[in-house]
């Protein structure tokens, strides 16, 4: 629960699904690689660090080196159904209908890779103070953005170049300065 946007999804969204729904914390983060094969998530939202730790791993392997050494064409298109397989399931998402990438900037080369490879990752957009402004949707991936608004939301880009946000999911204020000025109109 590093992030906000993980509560959201982790914690809120849920009541929303239509379905029984299982929800799995991990205490200890070094522990993600042996523990994902075993959960098996079907909805994966990560930082980019871990995708890129996942290509890392691909690029490392006898048969990922063998995969990458060749030229686009029919071998590497067929080898690359495999390898798609075989990397989803060493790391645990080979159950996954989607898998979503935030919090930090995703190096667009690799989304470019991981989608050759046939694995869409769907990058989203949000703020500590406006979590999931904006999340690419499953049939419209569009590499080198963060994707649509989320319902309800209005986005709009200040001379300044500042990103105003406006939606349900946007903080009304900080915890302190609201207790500051509750004290100083109370006289508390």
């Amino acid at each position: 629960m590093g992030h906000v946007v993980e509560g959201i999804l982790a914690t809120y969204s849920p009541y929303y699904y239509p379905a029984p729904i299982s929800i799995y914390f991990l205490e200890e983060f070094r522990k993600l690689q042996k523990v994902l094969p075993k959960v098996k998530p079907t909805i994966f939202f990560s930082v980019p660090r871990i995708y890129e730790r996942v290509w890392e791993g691909l690029e490392k392997n006898r048969l990922g080196k063998f995969y990458l050494k060749r030229k686009k064409g029919l071998l590497r298109k067929v080898f690359g159904k495999f390898l798609k397989y075989m990397t989803l399931r060493r790391a645990g998402l080979n159950k996954c209908k989607q898998l979503m990438a935030g919090s930090a900037s995703f190096d667009e080369d690799l989304l470019k890779n991981y989608r050759e490879l046939g694995i869409e990752i769907h990058n989203a957009y949000g703020l500590t103070e406006a979590p999931l402004v904006t999340i690419n949707r499953v049939g419209r991936n569009r590499l080198g953005t963060v994707g649509e608004p989320m319902p309800q939301t209005t986005i709009k880009i200040a001379e300044d170049g500042e990103i105003m946000v406006k939606g349900p999911q946007v903080t009304a204020g900080y915890y302190d300065k609201t207790l500051n000025r509750l004290s100083e109109k109370t006289g508390s």
